[in-house]
């Protein structure tokens, strides 16, 4: 006997952003209630399958209140895909969906759900658990058996929103790493685009041909081997690594004596010592030392010798002893402050176990309150039925927001008014 039953309009031709409802029969909410689940989710995946039906990918996950009865589920990508779902519940929900919501980035999940056969697995599921530090108790998923649910939807390419141009998406993405997901995200950094973007990169163009063209004449004139002058008049393609890194070199090599023309040849083996004199940093530290010399006329303090060792001495002596009472001040200061620790431990340590006790008495009542609030919450969505909207009973479901019962709250009706809208004016770019 079929628990969870999905239904998509037309899911022969679906569309990119589409309405999905579902029913759950009295065995799985007596079952829930049997379980005392408060607050059970519906976790609804979507699996993309290739062209060949072999291999293929998750692509979007969605979790949501079992009793809300519909969701909109978004297609990235043309083509068939199915659609699965479970009910699942946790003694945490922030940790659940924080869990099952993560991704890598903008790419894959966490947590695998599918095996490598594209399989839907909900032991995955139940293998989740982990200790919570804000609720303070060691938390995990659960999942109700043999209340699963599938259904399998083509995606048609004409439901995606069209390409713009090459040239305009290079200008509008310039600043991102990620290219937007639909219409309404890219008419956003669109806005940008032709508003503030030109100046900040004309700014931006200005000041980093400025600290490239430096870096690169600092870089040559130091006898970096592959300095490439090409970044300067390149900002968009070239990094300003490009400089230094030609030829392989990496960026840990920069002060390598192998990366350098004074030092070594191209092949790695030493140039003789005579090259080390040539060095601009050897130069120019003998340039300044001939102008200091010229400038305060060190030659003329030759012949003070005697007073020049005097006065060492006397700045030598005067060191040591203020060294002397400084450290003399710090040690008494340092054990000042560990005596009051101390002190200040010795007392904690005597109330500890009464500590303790109150934490004890504390948490009990606190798992107690916990308790009877999730059986009020039992009652009152169990036994006054308000899990009647979404219990199969052999009407025909509908996947329209139109078609939600009058019981549904006003704040639902307007989360999926707002979800249509946006189903209809900002259409998602299709992904290869």
């Amino acid at each position: 006997m079929q628990m969870l039953k999905l239904f998509i309009e037309n899911a022969e031709r679906s569309a990119s952003v589409v309405p999905i409802s579902w029913c759950v029969d009295r065995i799985a909410l007596d079952e829930l209630k049997k379980k005392e689940v408060s607050e059970p989710y519906l976790l609804i995946s979507v699996y993309h399958h290739d062209e060949n039906g072999v291999y293929g990918r998750e692509t979007s996950r969605v979790l949501v209140e079992l009793d809300k009865g519909m969701e909109f589920v978004e297609f990235d990508r043309a083509g068939k895909h199915t659609i699965h779902a479970a009910i699942i519940w946790s003694n945490s929900n922030r940790w659940m969906k924080k869990k099952l919501l993560s991704r890598y980035g903008h790419s894959d999940f966490n947590n695998r759900m599918y095996d490598y056969d594209g399989d839907f697995k909900t032991e995955n599921l139940r293998r989740m658990e982990d200790y919570d530090r804000n609720v303070e108790l060691r938390v995990s998923v659960k999942s109700l058996e043999n209340a699963e649910a599938s259904l399998e939807v083509v995606v048609g390419k004409e439901f995606f929103a069209p390409e713009p141009s090459e040239r305009e998406k290079w200008w509008v993405n310039l600043w991102f790493s990620n290219t937007p997901f639909d219409q309404c995200s890219f008419r956003r950094r669109r806005m940008v685009a032709y508003s503030i973007q030109p100046f900040a990169v004309l700014l931006w163009v200005l000041v980093i041909t400025v600290i490239r063209f430096f870096f690169a004449l600092f870089s040559a004139l130091v006898g970096i081997r592959y300095t490439m002058w090409s970044p300067i008049i390149h900002p968009f393609i070239q990094n300003t690594s490009d400089i230094y890194t030609y030829g392989g070199t990496d960026n840990r090599g920069y002060f390598r004596k192998a990366n350098n023309v004074f030092f070594c040849y191209a092949d790695g083996s030493s140039k003789p010592l005579f090259f080390r004199f040539l060095h601009p940093w050897f130069l120019t530290v003998m340039a300044g030392i001939a102008y200091l010399a010229s400038r305060f006329h060190i030659g003329n303090w030759v012949g003070s010798a005697n007073r020049f060792h005097f006065w060492s001495w006397v700045g030598l002596v005067g060191t040591i002893i203020v060294l002397f009472i400084g450290l003399q001040h710090a040690y008494s200061f340092i054990l000042k402050r560990f005596a009051k620790f101390f002190v200040k431990a010795a007392a904690q340590t005597e109330t500890q176990w009464q500590a303790e006790e109150r934490e004890r008495v504390k948490s009990l009542e606190t798992k107690r309150r916990a308790k009877e609030a999730i059986a009020k919450r039992l009652e009152l969505k169990y036994a006054t039925g308000m899990f009647q909207t979404i219990t199969c009973d052999g009407t025909p479901l509908s996947a329209r927001v139109d078609a939600l019962p009058e019981s549904a709250p006003v704040i639902q009706r307007v989360y999926l008014r707002v979800k249509e809208y946006k189903a209809k004016h900002c259409k998602p770019f299709a992904r290869v």
